[in-house]
């Protein structure tokens, strides 16, 4: 029976420093602050084409869902 509790802490060792080691990697990400990725990301659906999406790109009216506003964006 020592054996085996033996065995569970040692799992359970090894799972907290996997885990430890994975807070420390997502500690070292690079992070940049929500405005500038928004902004980023308006930038981007504004001057990427998609064909699935006209009314961004092109004529307004094969859209009947589109809205008039023409270069807007926003992000929640």
């Amino acid at each position: 029976m020592y054996s085996s509790q033996k065995n569970m802490a040692e799992q359970r060792y090894k799972k907290l420093v996997e885990k430890n080691q994975r807070l420390r990697d997502q500690l070292h990400l690079a992070t940049i602050p929500v405005s500038q990725a928004s902004s980023s990301l308006c930038d981007f659906i504004l001057n990427t084409k998609d064909p699935l999406v006209p009314s961004v790109w092109g004529a307004p009216s094969a859209d009947p869902f589109a809205t008039k506003e023409q270069g807007c964006c926003s992000t929640m």
